[in-house]
């Protein structure tokens, strides 16, 4: 089995728009490959994304406008490995060359070898052309919307968008915190607490298969952006709570986990999504809840006293997590968005109470999905009124807070909480 022809042909699904990064984990699982492959393939697959548009740019210059994509992808692979991983040279451009076989395309070990050569011979120069390169790999219509937006920070912006995310764990405060604290100084695994109240920062990345604290619900992976809707929204007194686009769960054990006693529904729209829903919430808690299938375009019936809406959006914001954003979303996919985000918004009001609070999210770092379309609630809804988010004061924007991706605070995410006056 060859590892690089295993991530040609799923880079090739996903851009033909067939599949995620996010169902990769499952396609290894039933391989039954070895953990080595299995990270292998897992890296090839994601940094091929982290540096689409750059590898792009050193393979256009080897190769013609008629290569077929998966030889294009292929030397793609190639260039990554000469450049980003450290393997011999020798034995990169073998495998890749190799990798034609299984991928049936032996007629093209010539033009692959070639091309892979000829780049080794030029290593010096491209490495230097790279890291210029690597410096705004995004589609273009994405990089004028960040420079417009933030033109004062719009490179660091275009960088952070491109690194590797940090890893945040969540410690579920129900159990013994002291229990996950030793289980990563046993294992080596150095770690920072935050400004949040059980979240915490690890150095190195945690492998949570087969993880005994893991499958027990003591901890949670979550980035910490993503943890502040939680402690926002601050669960109490036995109320009645929805979180709305509720999965994979983060949010909703969260709630469970700082105060058991709320009546909390969940809704989501995606079968297997609901699945996964269910799952992390039974590993958390046996606190039984309402979970239910629902498009939230369409009328809901109900009354809440808190809702958190975390809005389908472009996930602009957490694309260093899944790099595939940056191919399979398109300024099309934003314009379009925009009107699904205020029909569930105007919606769901209807089903808060009196003196209510809606918390709205998106993991985007784009002002039409966030300030704008607030701006634009606030004229439609004469009941609505924005609170302070003191937690998040210096993120504050005119309109609801807006975290930038940082090595420091984790993925982009915009937070506004509304007050149903």
């Amino acid at each position: 089995m060859n590892t690089r022809a295993i991530a040609c042909e799923y880079i090739l699904d996903i851009l033909a728009k067939k599949n995620t990064l996010l169902t990769l984990d499952k396609k290894l699982k039933k391989l039954n490959l070895n953990a080595q492959d299995n990270s292998f393939i897992k890296a090839l697959c994601y940094d091929f994304f982290r540096n689409y548009f750059s590898l792009e740019k050193v393979v256009d210059k080897y190769t013609s406008k008629k290569t077929k994509p998966i030889i294009k992808v292929l030397i793609m692979l190639g260039v990554l490995q000469l450049l980003e991983m450290s393997q011999p040279n020798y034995a990169t451009i073998n495998e890749t060359v190799n990798a034609c076989k299984k991928l049936k395309i032996t007629w093209a070990t010539k033009l692959v070898n070639a091309v892979l050569r000829q780049v080794l011979r030029d290593i010096e120069e491209i490495k230097k052309a790279f890291i210029d390169y690597k410096k705004s790999d995004l589609p273009e219509w994405l990089c004028n919307k960040i420079k417009h937006q933030y033109p004062d920070n719009y490179q660091e912006i275009l960088t952070q968008s491109n690194k590797k995310a940090p890893m945040f764990i969540r410690i579920n405060n129900q159990k013994d915190k002291q229990e996950v604290i030793n289980f990563l100084n046993h294992e080596g695994i150095s770690f920072q607490n935050t400004c949040l109240a059980n979240c915490i920062k690890l150095e190195t990345p945690l492998n949570i298969e087969n993880n005994d604290l893991f499958n027990k619900g003591y901890f949670t992976i979550q980035d910490m952006s993503a943890q502040y809707a939680g402690h926002i929204i601050n669960p109490e007194n036995e109320e009645r709570i929805l979180d709305a686009c509720a999965a994979p769960g983060g949010k909703a054990t969260h709630l469970l986990e700082i105060d058991p006693s709320i009546h909390l529904t969940a809704i989501d729209i995606i079968d297997t999504r609901l699945q996964l829903l269910k799952d992390n919430i039974s590993r958390i808690s046996d606190t039984k809840i309402e979970i239910k299938k629902h498009d939230l375009t369409q009328k809901l019936v109900g009354s809440f006293d808190k809702i958190i809406l975390d809005a389908p959006c472009s996930a602009i914001g957490v694309i260093r997590r899944n790099p595939d954003i940056k191919i399979s979303r398109s300024l099309e996919d934003v314009k379009n968005i925009l009107d699904i985000q205020i029909k569930i918004l105007q919606n769901l009001w209807n089903n808060l109470n009196s003196n209510g609070y809606l918390l709205y999210i998106t993991c985007s770092i784009l002002e039409e999905e966030n300030e704008k379309q607030i701006e634009k609630f606030l004229q439609l809804t004469p009941d609505a009124q924005i609170e302070n988010i003191n937690t998040l004061s210096e993120y504050k924007k005119k309109f609801g807070y807006q975290i930038l991706p940082s090595e420091k605070q984790g993925d982009g995410f915009y937070y506004c909480l509304i007050h149903r006056v």
